[in-house]
């Protein structure tokens, strides 16, 4: 199609990308990447995120505190190392990881009976050792997790203190306006289409591969309260 690169997308599955490499045609990847596929990306450092984050809610005094993925996610380094971010900062401040409170998300704007998609969150809010704080691993999820947790008859931040990641402008409609891990996404973008265009241009050989990481900022508004 005289197509001369890719800026790509993280679709959740590296073979059609694996095919590219294979054909030495360029393409940058940006905001994830794959594990098993050596190649050009430009992402946020979620692992120092996550350590934000979790830092975050361990500074206002909560000692249970969930970690919330989007189970069509699971394997992108997104929630890998957003979880890693999390481990880092429970075991720096002496906090027990529990797997217990790694819960997956299955939402949806649609159905809202938590209990028939996501028994696992039901369960752990029910249990005699419930979260006080629970780090959603994105925005938009997080925005559907708030119908979840209000129709389940919880309060944010009265019962629940709420965190999530990216720092789109979904996090300043929701009610209450959530604190979360802003991600540099226009560097994002502007670096990554960069490195595309160097590669086009032959300003870098096709096996030099770059990967960037970019710092993420916590912006603290009304979602999280001390414990």
């Amino acid at each position: 199609m005289m197509i001369d690169g890719y800026l790509i997308f993280h679709s959740g599955d590296s073979s059609n990308y694996k095919q590219l490499v294979k054909a030495q045609i360029p393409f940058v990847m940006y905001t994830k990447y794959f594990e098993n596929l050596d190649c050009d990306y430009v992402v946020c450092d979620d692992v120092k995120g996550g350590y934000l984050m979790t830092k975050h809610f361990i500074s206002l005094g909560h000692e249970k505190i969930a970690f919330v993925y989007d189970t069509e996610l699971e394997h992108s380094s997104e929630v890998i190392n957003r979880k890693k971010g999390y481990q880092k900062a429970l075991e720096e401040y002496g906090m027990k990881y529990n797997e217990e409170l790694i819960i997956p998300y299955r939402y949806s704007f649609n159905n809202m009976n938590p209990g028939e998609v996501n028994a696992e969150l039901l369960s752990c809010l029910q249990s005699d050792d419930a979260p006080t704080a629970i780090f959603v691993c994105n925005d938009v999820v997080t925005s559907a997790f708030y119908i979840t947790v209000k129709s389940m008859g919880y309060k944010i931040p009265e019962d629940i203190s709420i965190g999530g990641y990216e720092g789109i402008y979904l996090g300043t409609i929701l009610d209450p306006p959530l604190t979360t891990i802003s991600t540099p996404i226009h560097e994002m973008g502007s670096k990554a289409c960069e490195l595309l265009i160097d590669k086009i241009e032959g300003k870098t050989q096709i096996d030099d591969m770059s990967k960037v990481l970019l710092e993420p900022m916590l912006t603290i508004r009304n979602s999280t309260i001390r414990r």
